[in-house]
């Protein structure tokens, strides 16, 4: 006898099954999807979205991005450029230094021009536009801020009066023509046979002809980049803060060691004028420096210098196996891609040089020729003034210098922005220079 559990059996129902619809729905959430994300890439393809320019001209297979290994590929040439004299020979290395060897030296800086352009186009065109206050043309409102600080130091200013200095028989204005000739006879070239650099295509516009003022720009922007500071305006705080007793301890004027000066050679010893000691700082110029520091300190990095150092040395012949003098120098300057520097050597009947140049200007600037070399380092010493104006609510529009009320004078700019409307600017002018800071 065995012993089971009982199982309750269920009566057998019979139910209709509605039939399944997900073969039906899948084509159209497919065609929806499609739909949605080719939407997405036409947008992004043909529209700018903030912050970014439409993608759709960096994939054209004739003049995005796919060119940008254009530069990689030379190949012995013979061009025809617009202002040449005489024949003009250009040998490029594997590591991309130039030997440019001209009959004249009007042809060995057109060039120059043309070289730089066809290897550094858009790195000029950028250090230009920094120095005019012309960012914000091509790339929105982010470098409004940029353009308009730019644009109240007066770079820009500063380069159209060296430029009406130059006589017309002055070489420097010469090569400064010659250069600009050969950076538009680059742009030309690549223009017609779509070779622009593809961040133009992918900004969306053409590169503008290249000036002789803008050569004086770039020369500009990196006098910027070394020398304007706002050391002082930090001294004046810490000054305040400290006192000037203390603030002098911290930071002497003149070194506690024993200095050893150089040696000045047959020119004619130097009056020094007696060094200032530290004096105190008002509540006012405070107040002024503050402020000022904050708004230097919200501008985007690079336009005020920050650290930096710089070394250099030499070596006399007879302390050398070779008999040969030594030269080093080394000014510390940022690391950017591509880099600042240009190698290349130059020769013509009148011009013997190698060693680096800046893109965007027409000399060797650290180098040596068949007499000797020449380096250049960040000296360190002030070169940024500041000055606090004395003005009054009685003479409106007037400040104050040596005992009288003095007009200020004014400059307009119009700022375009990419996407946005055009800004104006007008910058106050005193005998110390813009101001900057109201």
């Amino acid at each position: 006898m065995t012993a089971e559990t009982a199982v309750a059996v269920r009566p057998v129902v019979e139910t209709t099954v509605a039939p399944r619809r997900r073969r039906q729905t899948l084509p159209l959430l497919n065609l929806v999807g499609a739909l949605i994300v080719s939407a997405a890439v036409l947008y992004v393809t043909f529209f700018p979205a903030p912050g970014l320019p439409a993608l759709g001209p960096a994939f054209n297979p004739t003049t995005g991005a796919w060119t940008m290994a254009a530069d990689a590929q030379v190949t012995n040439r013979v061009l025809h450029l617009a202002g040449l004299r005489q024949p003009v020979s250009v040998v490029l290395e594997r590591d991309g230094t130039a030997h440019i060897s001209a009959q004249t030296d009007h042809d060995l800086f057109l060039a120059t021009g043309y070289v730089h352009a066809r290897f550094r186009l858009f790195q000029m065109d950028l250090m230009r536009r920094q120095g005019a206050g012309r960012l914000s043309e091509v790339v929105g409102k982010a470098a409004v801020n940029s353009d308009r600080f730019e644009l109240q130091l007066g770079l820009l200013r500063t380069a159209q009066a060296e430029w009406k200095q130059l006589q017309t028989d002055d070489q420097s204005r010469q090569a400064l023509v010659a250069y600009a000739q050969g950076v538009n006879d680059r742009i030309a070239e690549a223009e017609s046979m779509h070779q622009l650099d593809a961040m133009f295509t992918l900004l969306g516009y053409q590169p503008q002809p290249w000036s002789p003022i803008d050569s004086l720009l770039v020369k500009g922007d990196m006098t910027q980049t070394l020398n304007f500071t706002d050391t002082p305006l930090v001294m004046a705080l810490l000054k305040k803060s400290l006192g000037a007793d203390l603030s002098s301890e911290w930071f002497p004027i003149l070194p506690p060691n024993q200095q050893s000066p150089y040696d000045i050679g047959p020119y004619a010893k130097p009056t020094i004028a007696p060094i200032e000691t530290m004096s105190e700082v008002t509540d006012a110029k405070a107040q002024s420096a503050a402020a000022l520091y904050q708004r230097l300190a919200a501008l985007p990095p690079g336009l005020v210098a920050k650290g930096g150092a710089s070394n250099n040395w030499a070596v006399g012949g007879a302390k050398t196996t070779s008999g040969g003098a030594l030269l080093a120098g080394d000014p510390h300057l940022h690391l950017t891609l591509p880099a600042i520097w240009f190698q290349l050597t130059m020769d013509s009947p009148g011009y013997h040089a190698a060693g680096v140049g800046i893109p965007g200007t027409p000399i060797v600037l650290i180098g040596h020729n068949e007499h000797i070399a020449w380096t250049l380092t960040d000296a360190q010493n002030q070169q940024t003034f500041f000055h606090q104006e004395h003005e009054d609510a009685a003479h409106p529009g007037r400040y104050l210098w040596n005992g009288s009320w003095q007009n200020y004078k004014t400059v307009s700019y119009e700022i375009p922005v990419q996407g946005a409307k055009t800004q104006h600017l007008d910058v106050k002018l005193s005998v110390h220079g813009p101001v900057i800071s109201e």
